[in-house]
This record gives structure tokens, C-alpha cells and sequence, in this order.
């Protein structure tokens, strides 16, 4: 009579341990865990395929014979043997969320690649409370520095970014530490090549300047953003001529927008949280110039002669793009 309580305990074993594997496999963490990890490697594009730390993933996934080895080893321990099964089967979960995630980041890398477009300088603006220095993350060492009126670090309607405090126009003195400066470089000036400037923003206000290289009597050219009367307008200025788009409504209504100017060799074109908005065809010719980029307002003002147009509102993120 022994013998049937002994096999009753290890079915009742082998139940509870199934059963607990699949609770396992259905936590909603876990699913969290799974669907952070497509985002994590769909955002790191080829870096997430590459990185080792997926590779350590997989093979630690995938290392479990020797479990199975010591399960079938010891067949008189039934529930061993189903808790083997069920680690094999969690850390299945684990593979299939790797594989899923490393296709989907090779999906948009591919994407990416077929637009031709690269990153010249991608600033996430994410930095603590304090920071001086804007990181490029785009791997391209375009840091910034970030003026000490710039407050960073504020949160805001569920974003993290940069602060740009309101300042009165064409008031004396003109403040140079309200801006964020990325020092001259060939790569941030358009050229002759499709060139696209993507920033997010949130105002409340209806002037100043977002961002810009070079001004209005540089020579070479210039391009920038501003936002007169809460309406976005992008400029580029070439040796062929200049082109201005603006949008049709205004955006300074307290709201995260995208805004995204592009210049190629038939016309300049914005778009709005993803929807064209307008565009003019023409080519600019060629803009190259010495100046730095800035954020937040001109370099060369005084507040007397030349205002300074100064940005007020946040900006979550800054990306530029060419082919």
C-alpha cells in the first residue's frame, strides 16, 4: 500500500510544478520583462545584436543540458526531474524574448538602412540636474555645453528634458548662458546633402529662435527653427537662395509636438507629429559655414542691434540626420 502513496505524492508533485511553470511563464512582469527587451533592442538598433550581454542571455538559455543530464540521472526523483523541466521551460521564455528581440532590432536597422539616412548628432537630453555637458549619443563626440541659465532635468508631462526660463525680447543685456552650444563642425552643416532636423518641443510661448548654425548675414548660409506667434517655421539659407516652410496652426498650446524640417535638392518640408504640413520645392545650393550650432537663441546678439531671440518653453530631444 506504500507503493500507490509514493506514486500519488510524485503525480501531485509533477502537477504542482507544472502548474507553477506555467504561472511562471504567464507573470505579467515577466511579459514586461520580455516586451522592455523588444524596445531595448528595437531602440539599440545593431547595437543590441551585437551586444555581448544577449549573447551571455542566449547561451546561459540554451546551456541546460546538464540539467537534463542530472534529471535523467536520478529517474526515481520525479519532481526534480519536472523542476528541471520547469527551468528549462522559464528559460526557454527567455530565449524566444532574445530571438524576438533581436530580429525586431535588425528589422529596424534594415528600415533605417533603406532611407539611407544616418545620424549626425542625436542629443536626448536626458542629463541630471546641473549637467554643463549635452552628450551626443549618436556615437559622433558632437557634445554641447550647456549654458548655466538652461535649467535640465525637468520632468514634464511625462517627459525628462531641458527648461529654456522666458526672457524679454530685445531687452539688454543679451544672456549667452541661456543657450546650449555645439561647437563648429563640417558634419553639422547641411552641404549639399539631404538634411533633416527633428526636434520635440513644448511651449506655451510665441517667439524665438529653437535652433540654428549660423545667422542671417553668415556666410555660407544658415538654417533654423523658430516659433513666431506659436507657429513653427524652418528656414534654410543657401547659396541659391533661401526657403522657408511654416506650419498652419500654432503649437505653443502646453503639449509635447515632433517637429521635423528636411532640405533635399528638390525642396524643404515640415512635418508635425508626424504629418506634413507643408513644403516648397526649390534648391538652396550648398550651406557651409564656421559658426557653432546653438540652441535656445543666437550667439552673435547684443539685444541693441541684433536681438537675440531667445527660446522659451522645454525641449525633450534633438536629433540631425543627412544622406
Amino acid at each position: 500500500m506504500a507503493a500507490p502513496s509514493l506514486h500519488a505524492v510524485a503525480a501531485s508533485s509533477l502537477r504542482a510544478v507544472a502548474a507553477s511553470s506555467l504561472r511562471a511563464v504567464a507573470v505579467p512582469g515577466r511579459r514586461t520583462v520580455a516586451a522592455s527587451s523588444l524596445q531595448g533592442a528595437a531602440a539599440l538598433g545593431p547595437q543590441a545584436v551585437a551586444a555581448p550581454s544577449w549573447r551571455a542571455q542566449a547561451m546561459a538559455a540554451t546551456a541546460v543540458p546538464s540539467r537534463r543530464a542530472r534529471a535523467t540521472a536520478a529517474p526515481g526523483r520525479r519532481a526534480r526531474a519536472a523542476a528541471a523541466t520547469a527551468a528549462v521551460l522559464g528559460r526557454r521564455v527567455l530565449v524566444v524574448a532574445t530571438a524576438a528581440a533581436v530580429a525586431a532590432a535588425g528589422s529596424a536597422t534594415a528600415a533605417g538602412a533603406s532611407t539611407g539616412r544616418y545620424p549626425v548628432a542625436t542629443w536626448s537630453m536626458n542629463e541630471g540636474a546641473g549637467a554643463r555637458t549635452m552628450i551626443d549619443s549618436s556615437g559622433n563626440g558632437l557634445h554641447g555645453v550647456i549654458g548655466n541659465e538652461v535649467v535640465t532635468d525637468v520632468g514634464v508631462r511625462g517627459a525628462t528634458g531641458y527648461r529654456f526660463t522666458r526672457l524679454q525680447p530685445d531687452r539688454p543685456p543679451a544672456h549667452p548662458r541661456h543657450l546650449v552650444t555645439v561647437a563648429d563642425s563640417s558634419a553639422l552643416d547641411p552641404g549639399n546633402r539631404d538634411y533633416a532636423v527633428t526636434v520635440r518641443l513644448r511651449t506655451t510661448y510665441q517667439f524665438g529662435n529653437i535652433i540654428q548654425k549660423g545667422q542671417a548675414t553668415a556666410s555660407g548660409g544658415n538654417f533654423k527653427f523658430q516659433i513666431p506667434d506659436g507657429i513653427v517655421q524652418c528656414l534654410f539659407r543657401g547659396s541659391n537662395g533661401t526657403i522657408i516652410v511654416q506650419a498652419s496652426r500654432r503649437i505653443n498650446d502646453g503639449w509635447w509636438h515632433v517637429v521635423r524640417c528636411e532640405r533635399t535638392g528638390s525642396g524643404v518640408s515640415l512635418a508635425v507629429d508626424g504629418r506634413t504640413v507643408a513644403r516648397r520645392s526649390g534648391w538652396t545650393g550648398p550651406i557651409s559655414n564656421g559658426w557653432p550650432l546653438s540652441i535656445g537663441g543666437k550667439t552673435d546678439c547684443d539685444q541693441r542691434d541684433v536681438g537675440c531671440d531667445y527660446y522659451a518653453g522645454d525641449l525633450d530631444w534633438v536629433e540631425i540626420e543627412a544622406r
